[in-house]
């Protein structure tokens, strides 16, 4: 087991990807009601809610904000190899404000990376 040295990276969405994105979530059908009559979370998603966060995502997000925000932090990328295993983990370098925080690992794969950083 090993892992390589960490590289900096910035964050940046491809514009045709995002409008890829947009345009799928706008063609995708939505009910105009909820499948079953149950109280809102009691099984699963409330509707309205879904619905609203749908129609957010298709019309005010936005992606320029988003980025800039993630890109304010500090990004890694760093490569870990397990016998013939392998993969590219993101993580986010943020030191707490606070001399007595508990250090915390949040980690996950970058998907779609296929070539190594090695």
């Amino acid at each position: 087991m090993s892992f390589g040295t960490p590289k900096k990276i910035g964050i940046k969405y491809d514009k045709a990807n995002v409008q890829n994105l947009l345009d799928l979530l706008k063609a995708a059908p939505f009910p105009d009601k909820a499948p079953l009559d149950a109280e809102p979370w009691k099984l699963g998603i409330d509707h309205e809610y879904l619905k609203s966060l749908k129609s957010r995502f298709e019309n005010e997000w936005d992606w320029n904000a988003l980025e800039k925000q993630i890109n304010s932090h500090d990004n890694y990328l760093v490569h870990y190899k397990n016998g013939e295993d392998s993969l590219d983990l993101h993580f986010v370098y943020a030191r707490s404000a606070r001399s007595d925080a508990i250090p915390l690992i949040l980690l996950h794969g970058w998907p779609g990376m296929t070539r190594s950083l090695q």
